[in-house]
């Protein structure tokens, strides 16, 4: 039987991939330990400061503190990231995780310590270990973490986990404490998109995230998977159905077919370079819902499930266009941040969808397209044998 997804692969290689790949401005954060964090800093008072990591809400107490230094014009890359991520003596993902992990060993009751790292995991799609420290918060102090938006947090933890009923079911709390809590109402319409086109209205208990057990580890296999093999002659991606063959990008570097624990092939994907933010050309698979009978129409769907994830995400209506022989659909989506544009050719093969995706900065955006049309109009399909 076939495993469904919580969102469409392709849509979350976007969505997730502004936590992974996402630049933000910050200020430099200078620790008594000799560590530095460069966060956006957005509540100070006298006994601690508030910092955005990336989206989350971070605490550090002043005492722990020996400057703060304004950023000159820098951009960081996520924590969720080491090596070529980091910079300097900035805190990287791990470097933060055992901060955190060397507090609660001391005091395992030390709530900051917990919400902290339920705030990292969170930010990088590790949902299990976020709604772990998450409950155990809620353990400790309650009133406190509801008052931080403890379901809310919970909606995203377990939304990352596969663990789709208790999602649903945090972010009714949420919504019981605030009819109004506009993070929560955006995640409940995403959850109700998710249901009704991917689970004909019925949420599962569980399910993968491109057959990882998080948004995290799919993230990770997707940054990690085979990079740095130059592509350089003909690829192919190979499905149940059909066989995908393709004439590589010329000079960007391959990603070998991620498989799943499953062995079943998720995705293939190129790299322009080895930047922290290179464009992407990716194939991926995904299962259509009711009401698919050509490719526009999961394209329509995925359109509105991408607005319902609230402002600052713009979709251009999607059209109909032919690709390499075959009828397809078409549309772009980008950021009001500047930061990130795809561009999607979708196609239905024998009740599959398969996206074909470009996502790049928008100032190399025009620049990859080329490439990105010559390699979608090589592709050549050839459909299994019967039975197969």
């Amino acid at each position: 039987m076939r495993q469904k997804k919580i969102v469409s692969l392709s849509l979350m290689l976007v969505l997730s991939g502004f936590c992974f790949i996402s630049l933000v401005f910050a200020e430099n954060i200078y620790l008594k330990s000799g560590k530095v964090v460069k966060a956006k800093i957005i509540e100070k008072t006298d006994k601690y400061i508030k910092v955005d990591f990336e989206g989350v809400t971070l605490t550090y107490f002043n005492e722990d503190i020996d400057h703060i230094e304004a950023d000159a014009g820098g951009a960081i890359a996520p924590q969720g990231q080491t090596g070529s991520h980091s910079s300097g003596d900035q805190l990287s993902f791990q470097e933060q995780v055992n901060h955190y992990e060397a507090i609660l060993k001391n005091d395992p009751n030390n709530f900051d310590a917990h919400w902290n790292l339920a705030g990292i995991y969170l930010s990088t799609g590790f949902g299990p270990q976020a709604a772990s420290h998450i409950e155990k918060a809620m353990a400790i102090d309650k009133e406190k973490a509801v008052k931080e938006d403890a379901y809310t947090m919970l909606t995203m933890a377990y939304y990352y986990s596969g663990e789709f009923k208790k999602s649903a079911a945090a972010v009714e709390e949420a919504l019981k404490i605030n009819p109004n809590n506009e993070a929560a109402l955006g995640l409940k319409s995403a959850l109700d998109a998710v249901s009704k086109r991917d689970f004909g209205g019925k949420l599962p208990d569980k399910a993968k995230w491109g057959g990882q057990e998080s948004a995290g580890e799919m993230g990770m296999a997707m940054l990690k998977e085979g990079t740095g093999v130059l592509g350089d002659k003909e690829d192919s991606i190979n499905f149940d159905f059909a066989q995908f063959h393709f004439t590589p990008p010329a000079g960007w570097y391959k990603k070998d077919n991620l498989r799943n624990r499953d062995g079943a092939i998720s995705f293939l994907a190129y790299k322009k370079d080895l930047t922290s933010f290179p464009s992407m050309i990716l194939v991926t698979r995904d299962f259509p819902g009711a009401g698919v009978n050509q490719a526009i129409d999961f394209t329509r769907q995925m359109r509105q499930l991408m607005l319902s994830e609230g402002p600052g995400f713009h979709v251009a209506e999607p059209q109909n266009v032919t690709i390499a022989g075959y009828p397809a659909a078409t549309y772009e989506m980008w950021d009001d941040g500047g930061k990130i544009k795809t561009y999607w050719y979708q196609f239905l093969i024998e009740g599959n969808i398969i996206s074909l995706q470009l996502i790049a900065a928008p100032d190399r955006f025009n620049r990859d397209f080329a490439e990105f049309k010559k390699f979608a109009e090589s592709m050549k399909i050839v459909k299994a044998p019967a039975g197969k």
